[in-house]
């Protein structure tokens, strides 16, 4: 009788391929659950393998204090990011593929962007949105706001050599509560329903901020649009 193992080594490596394609796109899929429970340079691993056997130019590394996201179709770029549930779904496809998708997301195209338009990046995250600036060779002045440490401290690497702020925007000056969702990107100045800690951060207005008329004001608030 003849066993998996035997009848595995039977199989010529391009079929084993496809079966093991096949399983990594199952939604919901065992070898995801596990990427995500493993500690970060064992998760790099696990990510850079998956990449390959479906044929993304993605590639990630742990440096010990985040990863570092590459793409292949895309050498120059390096993209630092904290947090593996990001790494996993927004950049599974590559940097350009998730520059493309944030565009289509919030209508860039239809902008009519030119070289020197000033663009306010309002709860920035790690600053997703200036890759798609610079993979087009637009030269916009990035001004970004994120009041979160952990995701500041990547997204000022990502935008060089736009400016990035850690603060909020509000509707007056001064400090307020900060609640902290890493994971889903979603920490907000409004209290939600799911949060990791709340820190106190800076508040200031926009305007205060303003040098120039502003091209594109980009919103992601979280719920604190309106102030």
């Amino acid at each position: 009788m003849e066993t998996p193992h035997s009848l595995a080594m039977q199989l010529p490596m391009n079929d084993i391929k496809t079966i093991l394609q096949t399983l990594l796109r199952m939604p919901g899929n065992i070898y995801t659950g596990i990427m995500l429970r493993t500690d970060r340079s064992l998760f790099a691993s696990l990510f850079n393998i998956k990449s390959m056997l479906l044929q993304s130019p993605a590639r990630i590394r742990w440096t010990g204090n985040c990863f570092v996201v590459t793409d292949k179709s895309v050498p120059e770029f390096r993209y630092q990011v904290r947090h593996k549930l990001r790494c996993h779904f927004s950049y599974s496809r590559g940097i350009r593929k998730r520059a493309e998708h944030l565009a289509r997301s919030y209508s860039f195209d239809g902008v009519g962007f030119a070289d020197g338009d000033l663009y306010i990046d309002c709860g920035a995250n790690y600053g997703d949105t200036k890759a798609w600036f610079d993979l087009n060779g637009l030269a916009i002045e990035y001004v970004g706001f994120e009041p979160s440490p952990v995701e500041f401290k990547c997204m000022k690497e990502n935008v060089r050599p736009g400016v990035a702020h850690n603060l909020g925007l509000w509707n007056s000056n001064g400090e307020l509560k900060f609640y902290v969702s890493s994971g889903g990107a979603d920490s907000s100045l409004i209290k939600p329903v799911h949060y990791d800690e709340i820190i106190t951060t800076k508040v200031r207005r926009l305007d205060s901020f303003l040098t120039s008329k502003v091209k594109c004001l980009k919103l992601e608030a979280e719920g604190a649009e309106p102030e």
